[in-house]
């Protein structure tokens, strides 16, 4: 649809929701363009879904406050990149907990272990769900998907040899992408501390260097 289009059909969209202002609720894309309007019977629903939604990512090992809003599965609450990979370790791992850590283990010069790190594998999500969450996530770069928007990794799936589950994600001041299966797990992130805005050309260098790197891995 051409820019010009999209202008007009969102003012349209803009004053219809201003005119029932006590009847809808809305929520506005990175782009500018509003995907989605509902009522507040359903915002009431969404809500409902933040509260599952957060205790599904307690499970999964994430500890970051997490806030009980309509806005939260659009990724509204900050958590840093250790708790998101700690998360999607979890769905790599067909639903098992798993702890990330830096050190194996220490030993001193005769070879005596001081420190050892002790795997958790426990499982808190049914492996069923994890298994169609996983193969979802895989339609990221799947032309298959083209509609009226487009597959958000598409533009690197001739990079990659292996399957993956893939999500990303943009603002207009940062931009992030986690890719993974059973085997491997990238995440990466740009963006300012300050929360400058940034280009949205880093959109593509981003893809570009996580599927360089993970191919490689």
């Amino acid at each position: 649809m051409p820019k010009a289009e999209i202008r007009r059909a969102t003012e349209k969209l803009e004053q219809f929701l201003t005119e029932h202002d006590s009847k809808y609720y809305m929520m506005l894309n990175v782009d500018g363009r509003y995907y989605t309007v509902y009522t507040y019977n359903q915002e009431h629903d969404i809500k409902k879904m933040a509260f599952e939604m957060i205790d599904v990512a307690k499970r999964t090992g994430i500890t970051a406050s997490l806030d009980e809003v309509a806005s939260l599965p659009l990724g509204t609450s900050e958590i840093n990149i250790l708790d998101y990979a700690t998360g999607y370790t979890t769905f790599a791992s067909g639903g098992y907990e798993k702890d990330l850590y830096f050190i194996e283990k220490i030993e001193d010069l005769d070879g005596n272990v001081l420190y050892e790190h002790e795997n958790k594998n426990t499982l808190v999500i049914n492996p069923n769900y994890t298994y169609i969450l996983n193969e979802m996530m895989t339609s990221t770069t799947n032309s298959a998907y083209v509609d009226y928007t487009t597959p958000t990794a598409l533009n690197i799936a001739g990079n990659l040899t292996h399957k993956y589950a893939l999500k990303t994600g943009s603002t207009n001041t940062d931009y992030w992408i986690v890719g993974y299966n059973p085997d491997r797990l990238m995440m990466m992130w740009m963006g300012y501390d300050d929360n400058q805005f940034v280009d949205g050309s880093i959109r593509n260098s981003s893809k570009k260097i996580w599927a360089t790197t993970i191919e490689q891995s």
